[in-house]
């Protein structure tokens, strides 16, 4: 019995070391990918800014992927009573959209809230 115990205790280390993998990998990696010509930010249906410089879009995409983030369970935008606006990003294969929140400057993307704090969002006020 000694040596199922050893086999069953392997196999529970083996899962949960898959496991943990699995969650460092979805809490860190990139989650736009692409480059992208030209985004535009708009604050709720009004354009804000557009912005075209590659090394700017480049900026705030590194935000986007290195800042903090939370899964949320829910699906749908859940934050729908707060001002919001959008990153649309394009280039010539697509078009992209993204929420922001105005006053936290934090992203929603998929199930990702990021906590980017784009300082423009306080511009937008």
């Amino acid at each position: 019995m000694a040596r199922w115990g050893k086999i069953s205790l392997t196999i529970v280390g083996f899962m949960a070391c898959i496991l943990l993998i699995i969650v460092i990998g979805a809490y860190n990696y990139n989650i736009i990918e692409e480059e992208y010509d030209k985004l535009t930010i708009t604050k709720m249906d009004k354009t804000a800014a557009i912005i075209t410089e590659k090394s700017q879009i480049e900026s705030i995409i590194d935000r986007i992927n290195d800042s903090p983030r939370k899964f949320m369970r829910r699906t749908g935008f859940t934050y729908d009573y707060l001002p919001y606006g959008f990153l649309i990003f394009e280039n010539k294969k697509e078009k992209v959209e993204h929420v922001f929140y105005i006053f936290k400057g934090n992203t929603v993307i998929g199930y990702w809230d990021i906590d980017t704090r784009f300082e423009f969002a306080k511009d937008l006020e």
